[in-house]
């Protein structure tokens, strides 16, 4: 439909547009003081010739034609928006999504969720809050919030009573019954864990994110323990060892052979591992990817029909995660969204996990 305008006379109207926004030479007013239009979208008559090229952040869209040549970064996400629309049905409900904003998919009951330009807190709960309250009250105004579990950890009494008293437990836990395993770092000091050699971190040094093996560097900005690796440093890990080629014929298939270097290894063996590997079992993954600085929360409920740790793996490894690191998983598997909980922990571990962590992307009203 063209638009019309009347020149004065009820039985003429001169056509100021063609189809799409396209201008008919001399035939409309002027004024270069409406160089930005609806949702700030600029004008640039240097390009193609006055009124032939409006530009939409990331997309260029040529009013002649009416297509968009430089189409938007999530494209990929929208199959169903083509070239030649904007960025819904209607526009004026929409925000151009501009590839910095929180994406989540939903892939097998698990949720792959994309964050960048993300800022990176830890959560520790107070004696009296589940974990899940504490995510939550961590919410911040104006940004896009994904909180999760993180440590694994251990009760200090193992005898049967304090067993029994955390797997009936109906409130809050005390946080001194527990110690989470491995070192919490904010600031260059120990906020949260315990030492361990065992279990795998991400560390923030120099402004630098970095994973590794053991405890996180003493003078990290930030550091997360406790976790289990999925893939450190070039290394695939897994369940059992697959020797590469050229490697030592004394690599056992099973177990931790540390006196074998890594660059013989196809997968290195993680006992950890395996008990995340199972389909079913509840999931918390994260995942770096050093290149576009972007992170990928992934998380699966318990007792659901996922994923295997494997197809996680694999899955981030083919989008460019280059460091990946599990967390405490199964039951204490945990995801809140702002204020809604997503993956929803036990009863009992809800009142008992000592740690979490909330990363903040720029939401689409506020990413400016």
């Amino acid at each position: 439909k063209r638009h019309t305008q009347s020149s004065g006379n009820p039985s003429k109207k001169r056509i100021n547009y063609y189809p799409f926004g396209s201008l008919v030479p001399n035939r409309h007013g002027y004024s270069k003081d409406y160089r930005y239009g609806f949702q700030g979208q600029e004008k640039d008559d240097q390009i193609k010739g006055e009124g032939n090229s409006l530009n939409y952040e990331y997309r260029m869209h040529d009013p002649r034609v009416g297509r968009f040549f430089a189409t938007d970064p999530l494209t990929a996400k929208y199959p169903y928006y083509s070239p030649y629309q904007f960025s819904g049905n209607r526009v004026i409900d929409m925000i151009e999504l501009e590839g910095l904003e929180a994406t989540a998919t939903k892939l097998h009951n698990v949720y792959f969720v994309k964050l960048e330009n993300a800022n990176v807190d830890v959560v520790i709960r107070k004696s009296n809050q589940t974990i899940s309250e504490a995510l939550k009250i961590n919410d911040k105004p104006n940004k896009d919030d994904y909180s999760f579990n993180l440590n694994l950890y251990k009760l200090k009494d193992d005898s049967f009573s304090s067993k029994y008293n955390y797997r009936t437990s109906t409130e809050p836990q005390p946080m001194k019954n527990f110690t989470a395993e491995g070192l919490v770092i904010e600031d260059g000091k120990r906020i949260a864990g315990a030492s361990s050699d065992k279990t795998f971190y991400f560390a923030k040094v120099s402004g630098v994110w970095t994973s590794g093996e053991g405890n996180p560097p003493s003078n990290s900005s930030i550091a997360l323990g406790g976790g289990i690796p999925v893939y450190v440093n070039g290394t695939k890990y897994g369940v059992g060892n697959i020797a590469k080629s050229n490697a030592p014929s004394a690599i056992p298939s099973r177990g931790n052979p540390n006196n074998v270097p890594l660059k013989y290894f196809k997968q290195r063996n993680n006992d950890g591992y395996e008990d995340l590997n199972d389909p079913n079992v509840g999931k918390t993954v994260l995942a770096y990817n050093s290149k576009d600085k972007s992170w990928m929360v992934v998380s699966q409920q318990d007792d659901t029909d996922g994923m295997t740790l494997d197809a996680i793996r694999d899955n981030l490894i083919s989008k460019g995660y280059d460091s990946i690191v599990a967390f405490d998983g199964s039951t204490s598997s945990t995801l809140i969204h702002n204020k809604s909980t997503l993956v929803e922990p036990a009863e009992y571990k809800d009142n008992a996990v000592p740690v979490g962590v909330t990363i903040s992307a720029p939401n689409k009203k506020n990413k400016k």
